[in-house]
């Protein structure tokens, strides 16, 4: 035995020696924080305040776990509430940064351990920041650990993520999980930007503040933030002076960072003049900028929301043949909103792995919610289509897939579009949960008329020879391939060195059958042209 010897781990060692600064070897992720606010300065409602307070000092009191995810708002925010948290029972806050963890070189169940006796040894409270980082078949291992870990621990314990973290059920059996959205409530919000425009002594009409608050689910941070921006783009416009189209664009930029991560943003840049659709179609849309504009005093107010359990969104199916305006419409109802619009990439959703694509659903909804965004699902038969007969596992991985969409957009209390050219190959059951089929035919006559009028731009330079009512009347065509002709013909336009003239248009009408399969005529050929387009070779 005298041959042998004993060595002390170095935290053992610190922690005997009484020394109190942190381990070396979590020092790159982790700090500890002694907190400077308690709840009372957190802009959350109050019945949330006393819940997470009466939680916290019972765990404390009678020394049982406690175990909390705070999610729904910015990094910062929720790192500021589990600050406040630990402030209210008098301790410090360890916080560490799981992301930064996971990249290191360190083993992690081994770290792990470390961080939680850090914890254990300090007295204090853990916050595990980035907990979604753990959603990937790659951190399967890494989770399990962490979670083991929780379900052992005695301690007061706070994960941080953006949205829900989904748990596999085996492994979250028995852990007490607790979710606690911290986005502030309406009243909250519109306390919150009344109080920073009067602090900025902009004036704004009260119906547009009260829109701001309903629309974007802002932390006061956030909303200060939001105003800085405005005054910004103001100043840019060298009015100098605050407008409310302002202040939308600075709650927007507040919204969708996460979100930009996930999907593709799609500018509005168009209006209700350049959607050429029947009267009852656009009283459709119509229909749905009321119902976004009106919901919270149907929820709210009159009660809705407290009848309701799932359907609190605004979902709809845009349906109809290629470049009839489906993507356009989305557009043009995003700006009426003020809200951002995202395109969902199918390639960065499905997976060939099980479980995954219900994941990366799970972080697109989650973080649509929280940006206050429109999710659009273009070419969506590709991903919500029809259930079928279970003949094997692709079968039945499949059907679970979409039976998870179907929850989702029941779950969903945001606004989302779905569109397709195949209504017939989406699964029926999505058609009760949604709120709106709004259809978009294919042009007539007078419809194509209207396009070809629509689609010039003013600074054109266009010949009075280009008759719009022979080019509606002689080319059955949508109004997506209207604009690539147009398009087309001012490029050869330009490369001509002359004006847009009938000529440059009837070639780009020709390319466009050329793609589309289809051979003109003779007579369609040169309906309207004196002489035939130069080819360049």
């Amino acid at each position: 035995m005298l041959a042998h010897f004993l060595k002390l781990d170095e935290q053992i060692v610190r922690f005997i020696l009484g020394h109190d600064n942190l381990d070396s070897r979590l020092s790159r992720f982790t700090r500890v924080v002694t907190p400077d606010c308690t709840l009372a300065d957190l802009a959350i409602d109050e019945e949330m305040r006393q819940q997470v307070r009466r939680l916290a000092v019972a765990a404390t009191k009678n020394r049982r776990p406690l175990r909390l995810c705070f999610r729904g708002v910015t990094r910062a925010d929720r790192r500021r509430a589990a600050e406040a948290l630990a402030g209210e029972l008098g301790v410090r806050v360890v916080c560490a940064d799981l992301p930064r963890m996971l990249a290191s070189e360190l083993n992690f169940e081994h770290t792990i351990d470390l961080l939680f006796r850090e914890v254990w040894f300090k007295d204090a409270i853990l916050y595990l920041d980035g907990v979604d980082a753990f959603m990937g078949p790659d951190r399967e291992l890494a989770a399990r650990a962490l979670v083991a870990k929780l379900a052992t621990d005695a301690g007061v314990t706070i994960l941080g993520s953006p949205g829900s973290w989904r748990i596999e059920p085996e492994m979250a059996s028995g852990l007490g999980l607790i979710a606690i959205d911290l986005s502030p409530g309406f009243e909250g919000r519109l306390a919150a930007w009344r109080s920073s425009l009067d602090g900025a002594g902009i004036v704004v009409a009260a119906c547009d503040v009260e829109v701001l608050a309903d629309r974007f689910k802002l932390t006061p941070v956030l909303v200060d933030e939001a105003i800085r921006m405005a005054q910004q783009g103001a100043l840019a416009r060298a009015s100098g002076t605050v407008a409310a189209s302002d202040l939308f664009a600075g709650a927007r930029a507040q919204c969708s960072q996460d979100l930009a991560r996930l999907a593709r943003k799609i500018e509005p840049r168009h209006c209700w003049s350049d959607l050429v659709l029947p009267d009852d179609t656009l009283a459709q849309l119509g229909e749905i900028v009321q119902m976004v504009a009106r919901r919270r005093r149907v929820m709210d107010d009159w009660g809705f929301g407290r009848k309701l359990s799932l359907g609190k969104g605004v979902t709809a199916l845009f349906s109809g043949p290629s470049g009839t305006g489906k993507t356009l419409a989305a557009e043009i109802l995003a700006g009426e909103l003020g809200l951002e619009l995202y395109k969902i990439d199918l390639s960065g959703v499905v997976s060939k792995y099980i479980g995954e694509t219900e994941k990366n659903l799970d972080r697109v909804f989650a973080a649509a919610e929280n940006a206050s965004a429109i999710l659009f699902f273009d070419e969506a038969d590709a991903l919500f289509g029809k259930r079928s007969e279970v003949r094997d596992s692709h079968d039945r991985y499949a059907n679970v897939e979409i039976s998870y969409l179907l929850q989702k957009m029941e779950e969903y209390e945001g606004i989302a579009i779905l569109a397709t050219n195949l209504r017939a190959n989406l699964d029926e059951a999505f058609m009760r949960r949604l709120a709106f089929v709004v259809h978009c035919p294919f042009p007539d006559e007078m419809s194509r008329r209207r396009i070809w009028d629509a689609i010039w731009p003013a600074d054109l330079p266009r010949a009075a020879d280009i008759d719009t009512a022979i080019l509606a009347r002689e080319f059955r065509l949508s109004g997506g391939h209207i604009r690539n002709i147009a398009l087309r013909a001012a490029f050869l336009a330009a490369d001509d060195g002359a004006i847009v003239d009938m000529r440059h248009v009837l070639h780009a009408v020709r390319r466009e059958y050329q793609k589309l399969g289809k051979v003109l005529s003779g007579g369609e050929v040169s309906c309207g042209a004196k002489r035939p387009l130069p080819v360049r070779r």
